[in-house]
């Protein structure tokens, strides 16, 4: 017989068993239910976002379910939509359509596809396909509807998509094989100052791998002096986006300085903001050095021919006008204690003696005009000054010439005499073609320049045109000014137009030399 006690202990051990079990399978058929949830709504969140009316039928073609689209073309919720017949809803009638595809495929339990045309002119395409359970047996109905135009335009764009992708690739590859053919090395950066990417030449110029280059900074690649100059540039550039050119140094990979041209703009994206830059670099290195040697023998040149024109100046004043005047001093005394003498010789002797009067000044002026005499012993400024005077005198135009901040300056005797050329040839050009009734000349101290100011009263003149016309002219003009302008890496802009007179404003780094300026 059983002991009743360990019956009921048993009993009650076994309903223990039994609730954790019934808990067990509870909490699994919970989880079982939140994945089937969440499956579930994943599933709609995939049918809402697509284009196509997507219903779910049961076998008497009322509604179950569906999608975005399809509850937006019916005009009313899904909660709406469920129970009430298709053709009611999209068809407007009390019946099946008789070419109803979702009928068709749910009588031969195979997918149907009909194209057809609504009241309104729209074509649609509508799909039908069968739902089976396991054994085979149909259980309800999905309907894909889309009207043909929006399938043709998104077919069409999917293409044109393809099409321009393909298009883009091939433009990337053709811009990728060029910018390796660039025998300049180029670069780019980000918004940040960073490089993202080079060519060969940019390599082969910093003497780095790209690898060693994409995600430096100037301060990685460059020495300290270089990199704050380009950081200062890039700054600039993204502060005023554009273009950019300016001309630095930079070393090459033995670490040799070389001059460059940066040639720079900014990268936009579609709204317009500027999120990098590009840049092209030139090596101008041995293009400055032939221009600072033909700087230099242009120079030499230039010394040469005022060395030149000193020795014959003396060689006129000291010796032709010297004997000049000696001769004159003869002619004027010849007849002198000869009282046997006409009148009429006498007279004829005298003008002999104006005459020889007239050379000896036109010696002087020529002496004068190819060096003058003072500049070493009065100074630029009393030079320049004598030299407005007189040609105020000669010419008849008023010469009004100001000295600013000059006293104590001591140009070096190359400045002085180029300084005097250019106001002898400002002057000269008024003399020539200005027309005018006034000059003003104007000499300004402005450290680290001297400028130098030649106004005119005249009829002017079209700049843009003057200077096309440079490199086809005889005349040596304001050309050979900016020539020697360039000379001494000074600066020359001229403002005129047309009845407006003439400013010619030159700028010139000051140079000290050993002389005195005279002021």
């Amino acid at each position: 017989m059983q002991d009743p006690n360990k019956t009921k202990e048993q009993f009650i051990h076994d309903l223990d068993k039994m609730k954790q079990r019934f808990n067990r399978l509870e909490a699994e058929h919970k989880q079982v239910k939140n994945a089937l949830s969440y499956v579930e709504h994943e599933k709609k969140t995939i049918l809402d976002s697509l284009l196509e009316h997507v219903i779910y039928h049961d076998l008497n073609l009322k509604v179950l379910w569906a999608n975005r689209a399809a509850c937006e073309s019916a005009g009313m919720p899904v909660e709406k939509l469920v129970g009430r017949h298709c053709y009611e809803i999209w068809a407007k009638r009390l019946d099946p359509c008789e070419d109803c595809p979702v009928d068709i495929s749910r009588e031969t339990g195979r997918p149907h596809v009909l194209e057809k045309k609504t009241p309104d002119g729209r074509s649609w395409c509508i799909k039908a396909f069968p739902i089976t359970d396991a054994d085979g047996g149909i259980t309800g109905m999905i309907e894909l509807t889309l009207e043909i135009t929006e399938q043709k335009q998104a077919e069409k764009a999917l293409k044109e998509s393809k099409q321009a992708q393909e298009a883009l690739e091939e433009q990337k590859d053709f811009l990728n094989t060029l910018l390796e053919t660039i025998s300049n090395p180029v670069f780019y950066k980000d918004a940040r100052g960073r490089y993202i990417g080079c060519n060969k030449a940019f390599e082969s110029f910093t003497g780095r791998s790209r690898s060693d280059i994409v995600g430096k900074t100037v301060y990685d690649i460059w020495s300290k002096e270089i990199a704050d100059k380009y950081y200062e540039k890039d700054l600039e550039l993204f502060e005023t986006p554009g273009k950019q050119r300016y001309e630095w140094k930079t070393e090459n990979p033995d670490g040799v300085l070389r001059d460059v041209t940066f040639d720079k703009a900014t990268l936009k994206d579609t709204s317009g903001h500027a999120v990098g830059l590009i840049g092209v670099i030139s090596d101008i290195t041995e293009r400055k050095r032939s221009e600072e040697a033909l700087r230099e023998l242009s120079q030499m040149l230039l010394n040469a021919q005022e060395n030149e024109r000193q020795m014959i100046s003396y060689e006129l004043h000291d010796s032709i006008a010297q004997s000049l005047s000696s001769l004159k001093i003869d002619c004027d005394t010849f007849f002198d204690n000869q009282p046997a003498i006409s009148h009429e010789l006498k007279e004829k002797m005298n003008k002999k003696s104006e005459l020889i009067g007239q050379i000896i000044r036109a010696v002087r002026d020529l002496s004068y005009g190819l060096h003058p005499p003072s500049l070493n012993q009065m100074g630029i400024i009393q030079t320049i000054s004598q030299l407005c005077e007189d040609f105020s005198e000669k010419t008849g135009l008023s010469v009004d010439f100001t000295p600013t901040g000059m006293s104590g300056l001591k140009p070096d005797e190359r400045m002085g005499i180029n300084l005097y050329r250019l106001v002898q040839e400002g002057l000269n050009n008024v003399r020539k073609h200005a027309y005018a009734d006034h000059v003003w000349v104007n000499l300004l101290a402005s450290h680290p320049n001297i400028i130098l100011r030649i106004k005119d009263d005249g009829k002017g003149f079209d700049v843009k045109a003057r200077e096309a016309a440079f490199d086809g002219e005889k005349k040596m003009g304001l050309r050979s000014m900016a020539e020697r302008v360039g000379l001494l890496q000074g600066r020359m802009k001229i403002k005129s137009a047309p009845l407006q007179g003439t400013k010619i404003i030159i700028k010139i780094p000051f140079m000290k030399g050993k002389g005195n300026d005279g002021s």
